[in-house]
């Protein structure tokens, strides 16, 4: 039985740099922000929490004022982009881009169906879902495109 994950913003100054794709805006994971906390837990330097429905392994992305999560619901029939306010953690956005009615291969134990992390260009969001398909919609959630390319894969989406 997958866990539901959930997404924690550490009390810090607002972010003034955005990271709009996995491991930053160079791609090496770097950051030139300062200030922020060496400890948390469960009640220290945390701002807010927001549980995020369904079950994903996507690293969070951050345009602007949102935060954008790649997700599986119905156990991994529905793969669905959502946004989080970056300010309150109240979902702003929850879509589903892909429908799964044949699931292929699968995918291994230890993965999810959402595991890519999302990238934020201007005002579109790029989905990637492995061999089950990748989308580009726009960041008011509106699909522009979707494609799926098969292949065989061994672990599922990555």
């Amino acid at each position: 039985m997958r866990r539901r994950h959930a997404l924690s913003l550490l009390s810090s100054p607002l972010l003034a740099a955005d990271w709009p794709q996995f491991r930053g805006p160079s791609g090496q994971g770097f950051s030139q922000e300062k200030g922020f906390p060496f400890e948390w837990s469960e009640t220290k330097n945390i701002k807010w929490k927001a549980a995020i429905p369904g079950a994903g392994w996507s690293s969070p992305s951050i345009a602007g004022d949102r935060i954008w999560l790649t997700t599986s619901t119905e156990r991994g029939a529905s793969l669905r982009v959502v946004a989080v306010d970056a300010a309150t953690g109240k979902i702003a956005l929850d879509k589903e881009v892909i429908r799964i009615n044949d699931k292929g291969p699968g995918i291994h134990g230890k993965n999810s169906f959402a595991s890519p992390t999302a990238i934020v260009g201007g005002d579109r969001v790029y989905l990637h879902f492995g061999f089950y398909g990748t989308a580009c919609v726009k960041t008011n959630g509106d699909l522009l495109w979707k494609t799926t390319l098969k292949y065989e894969p061994q672990h599922g989406p990555g």
